[in-house]
């Protein structure tokens, strides 16, 4: 995925985008499905994480869609040719971007010392202003080198604190809903 330049020339695509191009029934499916087609180009430059399958099964269920339309989301979701799991190259770069957003956006003071399963866990996601998900989506083309497109503006809460010893230069493309 990456050029002989060390640059990128694929994308990881954030769930909020892959869910409007695979749901034919999104209200921004045309919209987002014709930008992706035209601006990133072709199919095989397009990256997954399977944290976007499993945050599109949940929003399946608790959305309680019909079968039809879960065949046809899943069809589209398992048609891409690149999808990415969870290695620990990434849970090295969640925890070092997790870490940043911790210190930049926990309030108050916060024990910093003990157990590592006990500690940022106690800032909910809601406090630090990034979803879980998220940072984990991020450190996935952080560690991928991959330019991460989304349609969270949010999500500058973590590029902003990216350690610069990641050595990941690329801005996310941010497509808000217009």
């Amino acid at each position: 995925m990456q050029s002989s330049q060390g640059g990128t020339d694929a994308y990881l695509l954030d769930t909020n985008i892959t869910s409007a191009i695979w749901d034919r029934g999104h209200p921004y499916h045309d919209t987002t499905a014709a930008r992706v087609k035209s601006e990133l180009g072709q199919a095989d430059r397009l990256v997954i994480s399977v944290i976007s399958l499993g945050e599109t099964e949940n929003g399946m269920a608790l959305a309680r869609f019909d079968s039809r339309r879960e065949a046809q989301i899943r069809a589209a979701a398992r048609s891409h040719r690149v999808i990415l799991p969870v290695t620990h190259h990434i849970a090295e770069t969640y925890g070092k971007i997790r870490a940043a957003v911790f210190e930049r956006y926990a309030s108050g003071k916060k024990q910093r010392k003990g157990r590592p399963e006990s500690l940022p866990d106690l800032v909910p996601s809601q406090q630090l202003g990034v979803q879980e998900n998220d940072l984990w989506l991020y450190s996935t083309a952080v560690t991928h080198n991959l330019i991460f497109v989304t349609a969270d503006a949010k999500i500058a809460r973590i590029t902003d604190v990216t350690p610069a010893s990641l050595n990941y230069s690329f801005r996310p493309l941010i497509w808000p809903w217009s």
